[in-house]
């Protein structure tokens, strides 16, 4: 059996007895979950009280109302979904399943707009309990790290551990959770030392992006935690950017979202070169257009401005800076949690001297991600 059932925009995970949607969990006990387990087994058939009883409590004897309980909260649990009707009672004989439903898993969850990650339990090599729970509390902080990427869509940790213990596909992942990016790890031991590996994989394709090693002592765990977690989010986040950039540049110009172009732009952006930052500048300015409430293409069209400035390639310096500012601001009214919105913020104020307001900004960007070299430089400068 596949271990992802797909019920329309819901999965089941029938080992983690957990209904997902999106890659969320979706607030349901285990007893739920087992009772719709049961009820799509046979689509559109009976199943009998006694048989469900069976299902979500084996070898228990409870009463009826228990059942109802449960299937009143699988009714609102669902009632979002793509269909109205999901479970349909036959009175005083039991239940059955009337939803949607997919035999393949083909039927997948969309992927968000935005890259989106799943980062999935690392797999202990060593047999002990320790390296596991070490592995454990290595992708509970990448995870909480990649969170603080506004530009990057992370799986929830109840998601991506449903596949602890399992051998992964990650094609079959990307499908599952929707994802774009899985990233995998393992941990060994050997003598006292600590080796910790990760990969990130494009799930789609299988392809390996990403790879590294750390290595360290079992003295201190935390400090090993720590150096993983920044060398991960240090090496993925740029990879993961890369990928996107190669990505979109092969969509056709009509076919550009708000996102397509930005990605498009983003090379551009870090451009010396004057031309460079006029077809940046031009795609941004597009991006705004389809989504004025997007922040990010804002910031970046604020950081071309000011470079303008900063290289004497404008015609107009007064203009170009005050078009910096405007746009810096403009983009953290709509984001002041975007790292890379308060890094440009900070940038554009120090600009224009305004040096306590950078500082601030620039602190604010250290703060949500402490990994960025670029708001380290910004704030050295």
């Amino acid at each position: 059996m596949s271990p992802v059932q797909f019920l329309g925009p819901y999965q089941i995970d029938p080992v983690a007895k957990l209904l997902l949607r999106a890659g969320t969990p979706v607030a349901l006990g285990p007893r739920a979950v087992a009772v719709l387990q049961a009820l799509v087994a046979r689509p559109g058939l009976l199943v009998t009280k006694e048989e469900l009883f069976r299902a979500a409590w084996p070898g228990l004897s409870v009463e009826d109302s228990n059942l109802t309980v449960q299937v009143a909260a699988l009714r609102r649990a669902l009632a979002n979904g793509v269909s109205d009707r999901w479970i349909e009672t036959l009175p005083r004989r039991g239940y059955r399943y009337v939803g949607p439903i997919a035999s393949s898993p083909m039927a997948v969850l969309p992927h968000p707009e935005k890259p989106s990650v799943a980062v999935l339990p690392f797999t202990d090599m060593t047999g002990d309990a320790d390296p596991d729970h070490l592995g454990d509390g290595v992708v509970e902080e990448i995870i909480t790290a990649l969170s603080r990427f506004r530009q990057i869509v992370v799986t929830a940790r109840n998601s991506s551990f449903a596949f602890k213990s399992k051998e992964i596909d990650t094609r079959e992942v990307g499908r599952a959770l929707g994802v774009r990016y899985v990233l995998t790890g393992s941990i060994r031991r050997s003598s006292g030392r600590l080796r910790i590996t990760g990969q990130l994989i494009e799930a789609a394709a299988g392809r390996n992006l990403w790879s590294d090693r750390f290595d360290g002592g079992t003295q201190d765990i935390f400090e090993l935690q720590d150096q993983v977690t920044a060398g991960v989010i240090g090496a993925i986040e740029p990879t993961i950017r890369q990928a996107e950039i190669e990505r979109c540049r092969g969509k056709r110009p009509e076919d550009l979202d708000a996102y397509d172009c930005v990605m498009r732009a983003m090379p551009a952006f870090w451009s010396a070169d004057a031309a460079a930052r006029i077809e940046a500048l031009r795609l941004l300015e597009q991006a705004i257009t389809i989504d004025p409430r997007y922040a990010l293409p804002k910031a970046l069209a604020a950081w071309c401005h000011a470079q303008n400035v900063g290289y004497h390639s404008s015609l107009s310096t007064m203009h170009e800076r005050s078009e910096a500012v405007r746009l810096a601001e403009e983009a953290a009214r709509l984001d002041g949690d975007d790292p890379m919105v308060l890094t440009v913020l900070g940038a554009v104020y120090a600009m224009t001297r305004r040096w306590q307001h950078a500082s601030s900004a620039i602190n604010r960007a250290l703060l949500l991600n402490p990994n960025s070299a670029w708001t380290l430089q910004r704030g050295a400068w």
